[in-house]
């Protein structure tokens, strides 16, 4: 069984904290990004180790590693700066990240006047749109989906943030991994990826219907995904599915919507299943 340290940390006093306007680094290259999500279901996004995104966020994030979390705030202050300088470096030999004095045209200017020290002046540096996206993202969903493996594990689970406005469609969601491999110094390694909220459902239903392997058999093991909304008024709801799949091509299902005692058992194939998770994410399934 794993510990305490294994599970993601879910902080809904963190929405809607906004960072300094990441999203005004480069308008147009978020738009082609959320274009392409659309049109092709999917569109790359970088990698990014636990120091870039606690360099970048600190603790305000929706969604965290409790092991991260434990890590950076029993770090001193010192070591708060030194990890910092370092992944705020790397985020600039990447170009995620621009230094003050670049032209127009993105060209490097010299290293100067770099932030070395705290969090907070690392916002002051212009971020290129896919790091942009994952920022806004991470801090202020609209909605957040978030897997757990049948002993409460989340390693190599999804969890995904919804982007948008309140009363408008959802428009894109960030997909993140936690990928298991970790960096030396920088410490666990995240992988990105922008997706169209249809291709998001999709997603979420084969990971959920997917027989986990024990030993050499694949055997059905239940799969939750649980679907997160902060709303104004109303607070933290919660519309859960335990998911276990039956057969090809074929799962069952059972729902706790939100605000409901009554779980509800279905069973699905995987695009009904897709469907759901859709429609849950969208906020368009009852």
């Amino acid at each position: 069984m794993p510990g305490p340290d294994q599970s993601p940390h879910l902080a809904p006093d963190q929405w809607g904290v906004t960072p300094s306007d990441p999203r005004a680094a480069d308008v147009r290259g978020v738009t082609e990004l959320l274009a392409t999500a659309t049109a092709e279901g999917a569109a790359k996004l970088p990698m990014l180790s636990a120091a870039e995104l606690y360099a970048l966020c600190g603790t305000s994030q929706v969604l965290s590693e409790q092991d991260e979390q434990q890590r950076w705030a029993g770090m001193t202050e010192p070591a708060h700066a030194q990890l910092t300088a370092a992944a705020t470096s790397f985020l600039l030999d990447r170009e995620l990240l621009r230094r003050p004095d670049q032209d127009g045209t993105g060209a490097a200017g010299p290293a100067d006047g770099i932030p070395a020290t705290p969090s907070t002046r690392v916002l002051d540096l212009p971020m290129a749109p896919p790091l942009a996206l994952i920022i806004t993202a991470r801090q202020c969903p609209v909605v957040v989906a978030a897997g757990t493996r049948p002993d409460g594990s989340t390693a190599g689970t999804p969890r995904m943030y919804g982007l948008g406005e309140d009363g408008h469609p959802l428009r894109a969601v960030v997909v993140e991994m936690v990928t298991g491999r970790a960096h030396k110094l920088l410490g666990p390694l995240h992988e990105f990826v922008l997706m169209s909220p249809t291709a998001a459902g999709e997603a979420l239903a084969a990971w959920a219907a997917t027989p986990l392997r024990t030993g050499l058999r694949r055997q059905p093991q239940d799969r939750k995904v649980s679907v997160y909304r902060n709303q104004p008024g109303v607070g933290l709801t919660c519309d859960r599915v335990t998911v276990t799949a039956t057969g090809h091509d074929s799962v069952t299902a059972v729902r706790e919507p939100a605000g409901s005692d009554t779980p509800a058992l279905v069973t699905r194939g995987r695009a009904a299943l897709a469907a759901l998770l859709t429609g849950m994410l969208t906020g368009e399934q009852p």
